[in-house]
């Protein structure tokens, strides 16, 4: 999927279907809720490479984060720092043999590539202003060396988009979570949205305070009356 804005779909699909795309995400479910949406996709892109002197396509899989504004147009970020081996693998072990050797012997093959390059994702809000936000996936609120974590960066808010589902039994590495989030904001003195399944999705403070908090239903979290 490339940024940019979508063509319109005369059939977009329903969000029950298996396959929901973020083109069926922007057209079927940003006009009910009348607000730019952030989102965590798996994108595939294929470009051509060059290799042994010929050229050929190559398929990647990024874990990435897509900022949906009312206008359908996207921008993405995709999670830079990936989990080792169970996600990707560094660039010098990133082969055909090593890959095909982790399928035989383990079962697994690691899936997606790092991303490349670190941006704040821009959305306008209902008033007109124009925010920026640094958006962080996963593992990577463990890595406070990340340039989404600078005091200097522009941007006015850190997202998360984390899935911890594997923590689902597992209360304490829950709350391990939300307070590594909590770190995250006192060292960049950034308000700090922390998206998650079981941990319960919360808002925190530049000073680290947790303002409003959410448990593991579907529901609204808001700051302020």
């Amino acid at each position: 999927m490339p940024e940019g804005s979508f063509a319109p779909n005369p059939t977009p699909r329903s969000v029950d279907d298996p396959v929901f795309t973020v083109q069926n995400f922007s057209q079927t479910l940003v006009p009910r809720y009348q607000t730019s949406c952030l989102v965590g996709v798996v994108l595939s892109h294929r470009r051509m490479i060059t290799q042994y002197g010929l050229e050929m396509p190559e398929s990647r899989l990024f874990n990435s984060a897509c900022l949906i504004s009312t206008e359908g147009k996207v921008s993405v970020y995709s999670k830079r720092v990936l989990v080792p081996v169970k996600e990707g693998l560094s660039d010098w072990l990133d082969t055909a043999f090593v890959r095909q050797k982790m399928k035989s012997l383990f079962d697994w093959e690691p899936r997606l590539s790092a991303g490349e390059d670190f941006q704040l994702l821009e959305l306008k809000t209902k008033n007109g202003q124009t925010k920026k936000l640094a958006v962080v996936v996963c593992y990577e609120l463990f890595l406070p060396g990340l340039p989404q974590y600078r005091q200097s960066s522009d941007a006015d808010a850190i997202v998360y988009l984390i899935y911890d589902g594997i923590f689902a039994d597992h209360p304490a590495w829950s709350q391990r979570l939300l307070q590594e989030c909590r770190y995250r904001a006192i060292e960049s003195r950034k308000w700090n949205l922390c998206c998650t399944t079981w941990s319960g999705s919360a808002i925190i403070d530049a000073r680290g305070n947790v303002v409003n908090r959410l448990d593991t239903t579907a529901a609204v979290l808001r700051v302020g009356p």
